[in-house]
């Protein structure tokens, strides 16, 4: 158990098996529905041969996540951690690969720079970090700033396209599905993080609630629109210059 929990806890054992049990493993669980969330959507587009609205970009930045928390939770030994990440780098790179035939080619370009330069970001630190020898506790602070800094533009990068929302008064860009998993996934994760006193873990995953909440108030204000797949051809090129 961690010490951080036994002391939050003051000895009652319910509130010990709530915070290093139920707490991560409904984190597992709404991270699952997280990243099962754009599925549908992909699908629908792969079946109609366009890509409409959707943005490709939060997929990329999930799949670098998952590559990055996955190396934390080798330095922090922690299994739940783990095992949400390794599922959230494999599905999100599908995602990400699937759509890229249909993406306009700005958006490939910017989707593919961000996967790579995230990806070499990451490599690059964990080397440092398992090669040169540093102290542990040195080890979990780089990577850890290393992994927030990823999360946060997870976080974000759906909030690109909030200017055109707003402007046209179409969500269309904006999932629901994704939003609310992360809001949820993210309310969940911010409380095992303080539980556990990792601040690198509670953080961002805070920020990350309050920026799908921003998601949410945007759909809830905007609803989606219908369009023909001729529209949503030549709108994709207007998201992406719009970025």
């Amino acid at each position: 158990m961690s010490d951080a929990i036994a002391v939050t806890c003051k000895g009652s054992s319910a509130c010990q098996v709530a915070l290093q049990w139920v707490v991560p493993l409904m984190g597992c669980v709404t991270a699952g529905f997280l990243f099962y969330s754009p599925f549908p959507a992909v699908q629908r587009a792969l079946k109609e041969g366009t890509i409409g609205k959707l943005n490709t970009i939060p997929y990329a930045l999930l799949a670098a996540n998952g590559l990055v928390w996955v190396l934390y939770s080798f330095l922090i030994q922690d299994w739940f951690i783990f095992g949400q990440n390794c599922v959230a780098w494999a599905s999100s790179l599908y995602y990400t690969l699937a759509l890229f035939p249909l993406s306009a080619p700005k958006s490939r370009l910017l989707t593919g720079a961000l996967l790579i330069a995230f990806t070499t970001l990451i490599q690059t630190s964990a080397a440092i970090i398992f090669i040169s020898g540093i102290s542990h506790d040195t080890a979990v602070t780089a990577l850890g700033l290393v992994a927030n800094v990823v999360l946060v533009s997870f976080y974000g990068s759906p909030l690109a396209t909030c200017v055109q929302v707003v402007r046209e008064k179409d969500s269309s860009s904006l999932e629901f599905l994704l939003a609310f998993a992360t809001a949820i996934n993210g309310i969940l994760w911010t409380s095992y993080g303080f539980a556990i006193n990792n601040y690198y873990v509670a953080v961002p995953n805070g920020v990350g609630v309050l920026f799908a909440l921003a998601q949410l108030v945007l759909i809830r204000a905007y609803p989606r629109k219908e369009r023909t797949a001729q529209t949503d051809s030549n709108d994709i090129t207007q998201v992406v210059t719009s970025k």
